[in-house]
């Protein structure tokens, strides 16, 4: 009996496995957009199909009928992982066109046009077509295309159906994938955590586990030295084996790398006992001072400063002084002090940790950048005898880290960043900016050193500082993969009846304007032309008085080569400004003409005869 419960028990659990997360919540239209690109039959409008109404069209007035070739898009108030989309036609299918209503149609689905896919129909009828989407598709944005047909693409209502929310740590399509943020939920489509990750993982997602040689919290801190390099605990940051040798401390960080003094310098100000000269505190050999011939002996007070060939970041100085300690050479080390640093006036006094009368041991944590050392000595009965000066520093730092104990963090595009400073010379990783590399893209920006702006992001949001790309897909009008082009979307323009005869009476009414404007024009050029031809007829009659006029009471009026141009159609009214314009350069030609007469009235006797002349052939 226990056997078969417990059978019974594991058919369950398999039952709940493959049941888990195919629960799904209808979304909410509220918010959303519709736009098309055709036709839309009489007052069946786009917004019908986000009603919820179905039924028969004619009764309900719940349908939208669209002109194929067409199509419609839906823009949902925010992007879901859909399980499952349906559309609902018109009921009363009772003629041989309205079968056609969901005939030669596809649907895509995505976040913008140009991320989308197609999605496959599961079932249809004449009535209803579903599509399930397995597994659940991010989506901000359904298209239904209705290829070219005989009559038009008619939907009453379009469900969405999306998958339920997820638990806190998991994300993705039916919840799969696994975050570890350190507070609360990640986002459900990306997984990104705002609050940064748990000890042990790194990632936008936080799903990601710490390189080996790294720990803690977003894998910021690096491991010590463990026994046989194997790698520390990704949380604790602990070796599991103990530290390698020459290495001690909870972290097996406590380690160091003794520098070359070579090409290393020294100075004093004090004076120097016999031939002790400076150079033997660095020469690598200890002893008996007058045997080895190993040390230097400096009258108190005064200063040995040691310049290292570069800067490093010392983690620890050892003073040896003579070994045979008689008479006076035990006040040696007596009131001495230390500084470090990179110069006179940026040293700072080093604590001494560990004395004796021949060791004086200096360990610095965290390491100090230093690239001169100064050791002091204070006024006293004797010298102030080195033999030698030791000086260990850090380990070098991986690719990607700097600093004391290599615990900062730089992105360089290629290669290291400087030890001490963390400065990338060959620039930064897409995502990140600044000297060191270490900083990322202000919101709106992306790509090496965030030189990049962002596109236009649904809901404002910001895009991903490596790649560019919107989370959620683009903003309205806008498309491509970085949602910086421009859209031009054909939509339907829907009037109501009033506007409807607003539009049309606005229409006649300047149809009617450029058609008074056309015959007025026309009458002008004909009376232009009458009084031409009198004018040719007295032309012959006046023209050996006109010719005798002075050249400088001569007036040509452009009036004779006037010509107006009248519109080809009525309608056309982007014309009427260059028809009026004609206009009144007519009237001025006109005032010019009576400014010449008035000038030949005033003309000397001599041509009266020429004049009476003209009158009587303008009379006949």
């Amino acid at each position: 009996m226990f056997t078969q419960e417990r059978r019974a028990l594991f058919v369950f659990g398999l039952i709940l496995h493959a049941c888990k997360c195919t629960g799904e919540i209808k979304v909410s239209l509220q918010g959303a957009t519709l736009s098309t690109d055709g036709s839309v039959w009489d007052d069946w409008v786009l917004n019908r199909t986000i009603d919820g109404r179905t039924g028969n069209a004619e009764e309900c007035k719940c349908c939208t009928a669209i002109k194929r070739p067409t199509w419609l898009q839906l823009n949902l108030p925010q992007t879901y992982f859909v399980k499952r989309v349906v559309l609902q036609g018109r009921t009363n299918v009772v003629n041989i066109g309205r079968l056609y209503q969901f005939r030669n149609i596809t649907m895509f689905g995505g976040n913008a046009d140009n991320h989308m896919v197609e999605l496959w129909v599961t079932t249809s009828s004449d009535t209803i077509r579903t599509y399930e989407i397995s597994p659940p598709h991010a989506m901000q944005a359904i298209r239904v295309v209705g290829q070219q047909g005989p009559d038009y693409m008619t939907i009453c209502e379009i469900e969405v159906y999306r998958q339920e929310d997820c638990i806190i740590g998991t994300y993705g399509p039916n919840c799969e994938q696994r975050c570890h943020c350190m507070n609360g939920p990640c986002d459900t489509l990306t997984g990104t955590c705002g609050t940064g990750c748990q000890s042990g993982w790194r990632g936008a997602a936080c799903n990601t586990t710490c390189d080996n040689g790294w720990y803690g919290r977003d894998c910021l801190s690096r491991c010590g030295i463990c026994l046989n390099s194997t790698a520390c605990n990704k949380t604790s940051g602990m070796c599991p084996d103990g530290c390698a040798a020459g290495y001690k401390g909870s972290f097996c960080k406590d380690g160091d790398i003794k520098v070359s003094l070579q090409g290393a310098t020294l100075s004093t100000n004090g004076s120097i006992w016999d031939d002790w000269v400076l150079n033997r505190t660095i020469d690598g050999m200890t002893g008996r001072a007058e045997e080895c011939k190993c040390c230097t002996a400096i009258k108190r007070p005064t200063w040995l400063q040691l310049n290292l060939p570069q800067t490093y970041f010392v983690k620890r100085v050892v003073l040896q002084g003579r070994t045979i300690v008689v008479d006076g050479a035990n006040h040696q080390f007596t009131s001495i002090t230390m500084f470090g640093g990179n110069a006179d006036n940026h040293m700072v006094e080093q604590r001494v940790t560990s004395v004796t009368n021949t060791i004086r041991t200096y360990e610095i944590s965290p390491p100090h950048a230093m690239q001169a050392i100064r050791v002091v000595g204070q006024q006293g009965p004797d010298y102030m005898t080195i033999c030698e000066i030791e000086v260990y520093r850090q380990e070098d730092c991986i690719i990607g880290t700097y600093g004391p104990n290599c615990e900062q963090r730089c992105h360089c595009m290629s290669g290291p960043c400087d030890t001490l400073t963390g400065t990338c010379g060959t620039g930064c990783q897409s995502g990140w900016r600044g000297a060191v590399c270490n900083t990322t893209c202000d919101n709106g920006w992306y790509g090496r050193d965030c030189l990049l702006s962002c596109g236009i992001c649904l809901n404002n949001t910001a895009c991903n500082k490596t790649s560019g790309m919107c989370p959620d897909g683009c903003a309205a009008g806008y498309k491509g993969s970085l949602c910086e082009d421009a859209a031009e979307e054909k939509t339907t323009i829907e009037l109501s009846h009033g506007e409807l005869v607003g539009v049309v009476l606005s229409a006649i009414a300047t149809g009617a304007v450029c058609s008074v404007v056309a015959v007025l024009c026309l009458r002008h050029r004909r009376r232009q032309t009458s009084t031409s031809n009198n004018m040719d007829r007295c032309q012959g009659t006046a023209v050996s008085a006109y010719d005798a006029l002075s050249p400088t009471t001569k007036a040509t009026s452009h009036y004779d080569t006037l010509t107006m141009t009248i519109p080809p159609t009525s309608s056309e009214c982007e014309q009427i400004p260059t028809a009026l314009k004609k206009v009144e350069e007519n009237r001025r030609l006109q005032l010019n003409q009576k400014t010449v007469a008035a000038t030949y009235e005033n003309l000397s006797p001599n041509l009266t005869t020429g004049e009476e002349q003209y009158e009587k052939c303008e009379n006949s």
